[in-house]
């Protein structure tokens, strides 16, 4: 194989590096949250581009857990670390996927590129525009977040598969991570792939929430890429370490990944800007750089003159250096809340403080808190199998909150008689008729049909300070008055008739008297 890549290194030094990368697409697939199916899709979509003729890398971006290799049963045995060290070169770590795809493992390295050494940088920058040189599409799968590594990859590629499923945690979590790339000014465009769903309207109904939910409050636009559906086929793949295309080429997934292929090659064209991948991370050290070196020559002035005399100062100085990454600085921080931890065996971030000091930041926006809210709230159930709060609880809580306010009620009860409709099939009773009809039921017996007008009668009462104009008893004493005078009717209509018979017996004894 080497002799084969170097070959295509040789026909191809003579190209311009920036035009043949801009033939090159690079797609970071993302997303704000594990477990959405990301890699499963990053592979079988891989697999399908390089069914149509496309040449295919895959840059596994995500070391801490390398799905890559487990869903297609690989063992690589040199990743990026390798490269860098000197001690093995682009071609050797570079392995091979199914139909011809390669696989670049532990790629994430390349994120701390500016903290590398110049001889390291080099390396680096030159293996990628061999890559470049050699692939028609470098889908970056990224870790999972909103990290550091998660968010350079992303602003790297010249588009942006972000991947959301149904679950509500993922659509917050997705939010979240447009919301930080659009702080650091990201542009290119986003695309939208819905995992797990029924079908194609469920996946439009998903979205169009989460389409919603950006325009409205990022103002971001979002395009549909398309679906996956919850197919029990990938789970069988996942199993078997096989790419569902490849187990079960005629599943109804593999059927969504084969068009996914097609769509990628008619959505996501060129713009006729340059574009190149290697150009990011050369940028992200020639910015880098000069201001490293400064800070390090400027540490080194200070500790000279200005030796640290307590520890205050020292966590200040190594927060206030601006060549220390969040990564970095996150590490340090835990760190030290474990040794404390471990030192004096209690925590320093106690729950309570931590609410109140995040409670009290007047710069966090209502989108931040509420996203906040929600993340403890998931983490609260997915911890201890229950929400935190119960039904009856958020409706108690709901109600408080309308005030008294019969326009407020009455949306309230709208909208929970909708959800119940949605959810159970079959509608709450709303009309008289309705009502009529069921206490009718030749189930519903005398006791239980006296309980319920009791029960009426009491809720009249209470909700309009009086008693009912037509109160039962009287109607029945009315019923029961009428009752009497039919019934007194009835007897002397029984008289009439009676002596109306008399009268024509006796009529007829007349006549046949006088006859004879």
């Amino acid at each position: 194989m080497n002799k084969v890549l170097n070959m295509q290194q040789a026909t191809s030094t003579q190209s311009s590096t920036t035009d043949l990368g801009s033939l090159t697409k690079v797609i970071a697939i993302t997303s704000g949250k594990g477990g959405v199916g990301k890699t499963n899709i990053t592979s079988n979509l891989g697999i399908e581009l390089a069914a149509r003729g496309a040449r295919v890398c895959i840059f596994d971006a995500d070391t801490s857990l390398a799905n890559i290799n487990v869903l297609m049963g690989l063992t690589p045995q040199f990743t990026i670390e390798d490269l860098l060290s000197g001690e093995k070169n682009i071609d050797d770590i570079i392995i091979d996927g199914p139909k011809g795809i390669k696989i670049v493992p532990a790629a994430s390295g390349i994120a701390e590129c500016a903290s590398l050494s110049d001889t390291q940088q080099q390396t680096l920058i030159t293996a990628l525009i061999e890559l470049e040189k050699r692939f028609d599409y470098i889908l970056i799968d990224t870790a999972a977040g909103i990290g550091n590594n998660v968010l350079s990859f992303v602003k790297s590629a010249q588009f942006s598969i972000v991947v959301i499923s149904p679950e509500p945690t993922s659509l917050t979590d997705a939010f979240a991570l447009i919301r930080v790339l659009k702080r650091q000014h990201h542009t290119q465009p986003i695309y939208v792939l819905v995992n797990m769903v029924m079908n194609y309207t469920n996946s439009m109904d998903v979205f169009k929430r989460f389409e919603a939910a950006v325009q409205k409050y990022l103002h971001v636009d979002v395009h549909y890429l398309g679906y996956i559906p919850d197919d029990i086929s990938i789970k069988q793949s996942v199993a078997s370490q096989t790419p569902v295309t490849l187990k079960s080429p005629d599943s109804l997934a593999s059927r969504c990944f084969a068009t996914l292929a097609e769509v990628l090659g008619k959505q996501l064209k060129n713009d006729g800007n340059p574009y190149s991948f290697s150009n990011f991370w050369k940028k992200q050290v020639t910015d880098t750089q000069p201001a490293a070196d400064h800070k390090r020559q400027n540490r080194q002035t200070v500790s000279e003159t200005d030796p640290v005399k307590n520890v205050d100062q020292l966590i200040h100085r190594v927060f206030e250096d601006q060549d220390i990454s969040r990564d970095q600085a996150r590490g340090l921080f835990s760190s030290l809340l474990n040794a404390y931890a471990k030192r004096f065996n209690e925590s320093l971030l106690d729950p309570h403080t931590l609410t109140q000091h995040f409670a009290s930041q007047q710069k966090i926006p209502e989108i931040a808190f509420r996203d906040a809210v929600f993340s403890l709230e998931s983490l609260f159930e997915k911890h201890f199998n229950h929400p935190l709060r119960s039904i009856e609880n958020r409706i108690m809580k709901i109600v408080a909150d309308i005030d008294g306010s019969q326009d407020l009620c009455n949306e309230l009860i709208l909208q929970l008689k909708e959800n119940h409709d949605v959810q159970l099939y079959n509608e709450i009773l709303h009309s008289p008729s309705e009502f009529n009809q069921a206490i009718k039921d030749e189930h519903l017996d005398k006791a239980a049909l006296s309980a319920l007008m009791e029960g009426i009668k009491t809720v009249y009462e209470e909700r309009f300070g009086s008693t009912n104009s037509t109160d039962v008893s009287s109607e029945l004493d009315h019923l029961r008055e009428l009752v009497k005078r039919l019934d007194q009717q009835e007897s002397i209509l029984d008289d009439s008739l009676l002596e109306l018979h008399q009268y024509i017996d006796q009529h007829l004894k007349n006549s046949e008297s006088g006859e004879s």
